[in-house]
């Protein structure tokens, strides 16, 4: 070829004459041996493993070499061999489902085409083209009920669930199977080879559900309530925890508690894993994947010489043993993702999931290794993290109303939704990690797709719910957690693409904005933040952040209050230091807490209007707890306001206000709502300058001694403060936000009855 005229024709024409004739081909893969095989041989590959004329069937020597060939194409991840065998050699996936349904099981063939299979099912593209257009996904789920001893399909299913939210609804549709084939499987894996042995093959016909519930039954008879247990018996214990040495194929019960993590695994919304996560409860298999979490809470040493105890950590399933990828590490992660549905927290809670969780979150292990704590560290953040989805995602200030609700303004330190002062380090961490798409390494770490920032944002908005937690963050992190959130939301409101939804930011918004009571007194976010100039255009970087957030269609109501509070309180609110302080604590960068160039850019370009500020709050609206009492109503003036019963304890003035501001079921607002003004008014109310604020009777609790004065002495309307008692009088209508009688023309009403 030297005609440079002709160049493209004339290789065109070469390429052509290449192209092997079937013969060729059949002679060339006879013939290659030692030489690697080319894309040119895969349709006479794929011939000699449908070849079944001799004898040997799938057993002979030609489908076992042709699987060699396939296994040396596609081993490699960086030449695109996978991709190509996949979508363009159409004949490929059928012929090796096919090969692996005719084959014997546990024959090297059969781990042959699993090998290729494994490698081709790992690429982006080829997941749908596999696990659905051919069925792949199906018929390995089934072959896995029917060979629980090969991992190896399991490992496959993983590849194929490791896959986009859309592809991961598709394989939960019940008419796949994939979910209670895999739940099938996980059982047959967890029982012990005596158990194993009595289990009778599946039939053609038979459904996977209801062979499933049959083997379940025994496990329902065999676990007592949680609750009932004594954990410092070992012959009660032993016969409940599931150790991975104990089954008869662990292997295959990790790698199937893998898949269902990756099946039930949250999307961008919370009703995206719905389908999965309710064919996962109905299965029934959730009791046996509760088992594998359930661990025994260390022995005192100074309990260990005196008691009976078996001590070792394999029996105890210590949490310091489950590393990355280990049974209960997958195992959790599905009971994690369970409660970040809705739709599945119930049965969570049933199956005692709440005291399996709050065990293993607050597991505590004495003389262990860096990596064995790191690795306790993660388990327990996970627990943490379900635990709040369980307990504080509705009923609380800001949520919708719900059943599964702990006390708003709970102060039990034993309360499992406590964070300690490492745990609320390492949450921080996550957000910056997951705001970064950043992963974290070693021991106790995870990659940069386990984690969406939207669900991390859900749980600190989820553990903000009890007032400790506010002040633990604000003491420890509070500069760190709320720079963080104020990047959230401006990724979700100036930037064109973000992972932070309208969701996403309105937990970062709220939880801002609880975090912003805290941010008067102490620092609450870097100077650059809050000064006038430190960009162009008119007002500060955080009200720029705000604006744009408060003027986006998609705000959601909580989100918007919390976006006009913040804006209503920013002049009051305390900025200094600068953001390379914030860094300086091990695997935070300042970057993290930086806008990037795109994220100034945009903010150059907002323009804050002129809004007239909030109150300024008095001094003793923050730490003075407080207390409420429901006043008299007509007909009722011998009850006695002060009287136990009817009497509720606040951490301060400025908490009280939760249950009369947005949402409240309590006060009904005509007009915009200053949560400082109110809890100035709460204050002056119990310092009695005024008798009554919303139709409650307020006073400081350092105040009950006499209260309760005054009640022996039978003078129940006097309301104590600060010294001096005034009389108290129902009014004639309902209070206004000032406290005084507004008359026929309300400005907020009462809209609670009397208790």
């Amino acid at each position: 070829n030297n005609n440079n005229n002709n160049n493209n024709n004339n290789n065109a024409v070469t390429t052509t004459k290449q192209q092997p004739s079937a013969a060729a081909a059949a002679a060339a893969v006879a013939t290659t041996t030692t030489t690697d095989p080319t894309l040119e041989h895969i349709p006479q590959l794929l011939q000699d493993i449908s070849d079944d004329d001799d004898d040997t069937g799938t057993g002979g020597d030609k489908p076992a070499r042709a699987l060699r060939m396939l296994f040396s194409l596609s081993e490699h991840a960086s030449n695109g061999n996978r991709t190509h065998m996949v979508l363009v050699t159409k004949r490929l996936v059928p012929t090796l489902l096919q090969f692996l349904q005719d084959c014997t099981c546990g024959s090297s063939e059969q781990y042959l085409a699993l090998l290729v299979l494994n490698n081709i099912s790992i690429p982006s593209p080829n997941k749908r083209t596999i696990a659905l257009q051919y069925g792949g996904a199906k018929i390995l789920a089934r072959l896995l009920c029917d060979d629980p001893s090969c991992h190896l399909m399991a490992i496959i299913l993983v590849n194929l669930t490791f896959c986009d939210a859309e592809l991961r609804r598709d394989l939960a549709d019940p008419s796949c199977a994939v979910i209670d084939s895999l739940a099938y499987a996980l059982k047959l894996s967890s029982m012990t080879e005596s158990e194993f042995e009595t289990v009778e093959s599946l039939d053609d016909g038979d459904d996977v559900k209801e062979k499933l519930q049959s083997l379940l039954l025994h496990d329902l008879q065999l676990r007592p309530a949680t609750s009932d247990l004594d954990f410092t018996q070992n012959a009660r214990s032993k016969d409940l925890l599931l150790s991975p040495h104990d089954l008869c194929h662990a292997e295959t019960a990790r790698w199937c508690l893998a898949a269902l993590k990756n099946l039930t695994r949250p999307g961008t919304t919370s009703s995206s894993p719905v389908a999965a996560c309710t064919t996962l409860q109905e299965s029934g298999i959730l009791t046996l994947i509760l088992r594998l979490i359930t661990t025994i809470p260390p022995i005192p040493p100074e309990l260990q010489e005196v008691s009976s105890v078996v001590t070792d950590t394999a029996f105890l399933n210590a949490t310091v043993q489950w590393e990355a990828n280990s049974m209960q590490d997958a195992a959790l992660f599905c009971v994690l993702n369970l409660t970040a549905t809705p739709e599945s927290r119930a049965i969570v809670i049933q199956s005692d999931g709440v005291q399996l969780l709050s065990m293993i979150a607050d597991y505590h292990a004495t003389d262990i290794s860096v990596d064995e704590a790191n690795q306790m560290e993660f388990q327990s953040l996970k627990a943490r993290m379900a635990l709040s989805y369980l307990l504080g995602s509705s009923g609380h200030f800001g949520q919708a109303r719900g059943t599964n609700t702990t006390a708003t303004f709970a102060s039990a330190e034993d309360s499992v939704l406590l964070l300690s002062e490492p745990e609320a380090a390492v949450m921080v961490e996550l957000l910056a990690n997951t705001l970064a798409n950043r992963a974290k390494e070693g021991p106790g770490g995870y990659s940069a797709a386990t984690f969406h920032v939207k669900w991390v944002l859900y749980s600190i908005r989820c553990l903000l719910t009890h007032s400790l937690n506010q002040q633990l963050f604000a003491t420890t992190m509070g500069p760190r957690l709320n720079a963080l959130l104020m990047k959230a939301l401006a990724e979700h409101s100036m930037k064109t693409t973000s992972a932070v939804d309208q969701e996403a930011a309105e937990y970062a918004a709220f939880s801002l904005y609880l975090q912003s009571n805290y941010g008067f007194k102490d620092r609450f976010l870097p100077a650059v933040y809050g000064n006038q100039d430190n960009i162009k255009g008119t007002g500060s970087l955080a009200a720029k952040v705000l604006t744009s957030y408060i003027h986006m269609e998609s705000i959601t109501p909580a989100g918007r209050h919390a976006a006009d509070q913040l804006l209503l309180r920013l002049r009051y609110l305390d900025f200094k230091g600068s953001v390379s302080e914030l860094a300086q604590q091990p695997l935070l960068m300042e970057s993290d807490f930086s806008f990037d160039e795109e994220l100034r850019k945009h903010a150059e370009t907002i323009l804050v209007e002129k809004r007239s500020h909030g109150s300024r709050p008095h001094d003793d609206v923050f730490d003075r707890p407080i207390l409420r009492s429901r006043g008299p109503k007509k007909g009722h003036s011998s009850r006695a306001p002060w009287e136990k019963r009817s009497v509720r304890v606040f951490p301060s003035a400025l908490l009280a206000v939760q249950e009369l501001s947005f949402g409240s079921s309590r006060v009904r607002h005509m007009d915009a709502i200053d949560d400082i003004m109110v809890a100035n008014n709460i204050a002056n109310s119990a310092n009695g300058d005024k008798t009554e604020s919303y139709n409650y009777l307020w006073s400081w609790q350092d105040a009950t001694v006499e209260i309760q004065k005054n009640i022996e002495s039978g003078d129940s309307f006097l309301c104590a403060s600060g010294g001096a008692a005034k009389q108290s009088r129902q009014p004639e209508g309902p209070m206004s936000i000032f406290g005084l009688t507004c008359g026929s023309m309300a400005c907020t009403t009462d809209t609670t009855k009397d208790t």
